[in-house]
């Protein structure tokens, strides 16, 4: 047995070796569900995130305005990769589920709950710009149909509110399997992500604002209200996760 390493030595040893020893089985089959369920929520994850995206620059298309170069950038390369990456990174749990496996991957239970994750977000979008529009503050940024134009309040606050969109699916789709607090690479990188993205909304710099192309808001309560936006969107999703988990528990 020299050249099998120890886990699947481990499994084979009952049929060859004199000491009976099957140890290995339970490590090689919660580390196998656990791969299983982390290339789940990084389907999950992706396909939300793509969602979400896809909705939101239609929203900004059918207004004539688009998000900027620099906000494009931080969206798809900084926070969407970094997530991905730390998505697999959630170790596996001390015992084995006692539930078995579903052997579809991807089912009608999850269709449906990511159904209502998104339907959830985009109703906050399309709810909050009706919102920013009636401010009496809010400057309404004149628009062709020959060209799109960005650096408008319009592009500036839906940005604001979809990348702390784009972190939920980290945690509502964790939930079930090891919960991102167990995840210490995954909770520092969000930690991380808040921290800025609350910089960018309250206090942006002049050389942000130039960077991303902001148009701010006057109003100092309506920047908090986008983060209180956004914790209400992510704690309805939540409950809603919670009540799929409840009623389809095997899932």
């Amino acid at each position: 047995s020299s050249g099998i390493n120890a886990e699947y030595g481990g499994l084979a040893a009952p049929f060859y070796s004199i000491e009976k020893d099957i140890r290995s089985v339970p490590v090689l089959l919660n580390e196998g569900r656990t791969v299983r369920a982390q290339l789940l929520t990084i389907f999950m994850f992706t396909a939300c995130y793509s969602i979400l995206s896809m909705f939101a620059d239609s929203l900004m298309y059918s207004l004539f305005y688009e998000l900027s170069e620099a906000e494009l950038i931080y969206i798809d390369l900084i926070l969407a990769m970094s997530i991905d990456l730390m998505l697999g990174y959630s170790e596996s749990r001390e015992t084995i589920a006692t539930s078995r496996a579903t052997k579809q991957f991807f089912n009608s239970f999850r269709l449906l709950s990511m159904f209502c994750f998104l339907s959830v977000c985009v109703a906050v979008q399309f709810s909050f710009i009706y919102y920013l529009e009636d401010q009496s503050w809010y400057v309404h940024i004149p628009t062709t149909t020959d060209e799109l134009t960005d650096g408008s309040m319009d592009a500036t606050y839906i940005f604001l509110l979809i990348i702390f969109q784009m972190t939920f699916p980290a945690i509502v789709y964790t939930m079930d399997k090891e919960p991102v607090y167990k995840n210490r690479s995954m909770l520092c990188l969000l930690a991380i992500l808040y921290c800025f993205n609350t910089y960018l909304d309250i206090f942006p710099g002049t050389f942000v604002i130039e960077l991303f192309e902001f148009s701010v808001s006057p109003s100092m309560w309506f920047r908090v209200q986008v983060i209180l936006i956004a914790a209400a969107n992510l704690l309805v999703s939540i409950v809603i996760e919670i009540l799929f988990i409840i009623n389809c528990p095997n899932n």
